[in-house]
């Protein structure tokens, strides 16, 4: 459905999805400088059989995760690397889990102009995502809501189509 979601939000972006599987796999994508890795080959992939006649510049670029994924997001998030710069915006769907709230207010402190939001719904993430929002109360980079009535495995549906809509950091199409 994120495909739809996309297509409906009408900004021109291309989305990548290097990780769909049953359990938190982050392949390589959190090792020193795996992002970047990863990257290059979707930007030759999007060359070689893609409408570009040359290889595509990275713009700016989403960080986006669900449930165990908030882990490895966190992790990408704190390496830098050569796309480091291109990320202006991390997208958390019900991830908070384990001790994360500290790492995440030290990340914001040191990332001004980056955004990250956090929604959460059934997962349990609940506490720690209120607990961060308390944290972070002057941070202004950090914007966490949601609704524990949501279940789990639909706050990216719920939330992805009003993120899209609302990243100015996209052209429209």
């Amino acid at each position: 459905r994120f495909r739809q979601f996309v297509n409906a939000g009408n900004k021109n972006v291309v989305l990548v999805a290097p990780t769909l599987g049953p359990s938190s796999q982050s392949g390589g994508l959190t090792d020193a400088g795996g992002l970047s890795r990863y990257l290059d080959q979707v930007l030759a992939a999007l060359q070689a059989y893609g409408p570009f006649s040359s290889l595509p510049s990275l713009g700016n670029l989403v960080i986006a995760c669900h449930s165990g994924g908030g882990s490895p997001m966190l992790q990408i998030a704190k390496n830098t690397q050569q796309y480091s710069d291109n990320i202006q915006q991390l997208w958390g769907f019900d991830c908070l889990y384990g001790d994360v709230e500290a790492a995440w207010l030290q990340w914001a402190q040191q990332n001004s102009s980056k955004l990250l939001f956090v929604r959460y719904g059934s997962g349990g993430t609940a506490d720690r995502s209120r607990t961060l929002q308390k944290m972070a109360a002057k941070q202004s980079n950090i914007n966490i809501d949601g609704d524990e009535g949501t279940p789990h495995n639909r706050v990216p549906e719920t939330y992805w189509y009003r993120f899209m809509r609302r990243a100015h950091i996209f052209s429209d199409k």
